[in-house]
């Protein structure tokens, strides 16, 4: 192999492991949930908590927020995509806030079901929580939001936020603690 041809192999192999690189971090930013915190946050012209502190967003009015998003997961025995959030109550139970936000990626077969947010957004009220949460500390659900049938997705269903002037309604008619 000559240099040139050398050369212009190392320099494609290059350019390949950027793209992957940049791909990779995406991935990790999207893992922390960082742009879904991001939203809330901007939504909410609230101001993101430190790593370690009990909620992740308070907003303009002192509410707590615990924000978890999902991607879409295909779970072995359907057809229907679903998301999972996990770690609802944190760590030995230690996570403080007032409304837990769900955030789902979107799944384009049942677009026509979701409200025109950025995500499928859940606005739950810490004291409801219990009601959505499983064994495990997390909760599933399908992104066919017409064909749920579980008693505790129906419950989650409810929940559901369908616009960014809804969301801030809910939580203005929410006192603080």
């Amino acid at each position: 192999m000559t240099k040139d041809a050398e050369i212009l192999r190392l320099n494609e192999r290059i350019f390949k492991l950027e793209k992957e690189n940049e791909a990779l971090k995406k991935r990790r930013d999207s893992a922390r949930g960082v742009p879904a915190e991001d939203f809330i946050a901007e939504l909410t012209h609230g101001r993101r908590s430190r790593y370690k502190d009990g909620h992740d967003i308070t907003t303009e009015s002192g509410h707590r927020l615990e924000v978890k998003s999902s991607n879409l997961h295909t779970p072995s025995s359907s057809k229907t995509l679903r998301w999972t959030w996990d770690n609802l109550l944190g760590l030995h139970e230690t996570k403080q806030y007032d409304f837990l936000v769900l955030l789902g990626e979107k799944d384009q077969q049942y677009e026509e079901q979701y409200p025109e947010l950025p995500y499928v957004c859940f606005l739950v009220p810490r004291r409801d929580v219990d009601t959505i949460n499983s064994a495990g500390d997390c909760v599933a659900l399908s992104t066919n939001l017409a064909g749920i049938r579980a008693p505790k997705s129906k419950i989650l269903r409810r929940y559901l936020v369908h616009s960014r002037e809804h969301f801030l309604e809910l939580i203005a008619g929410a006192p603080v603690s």
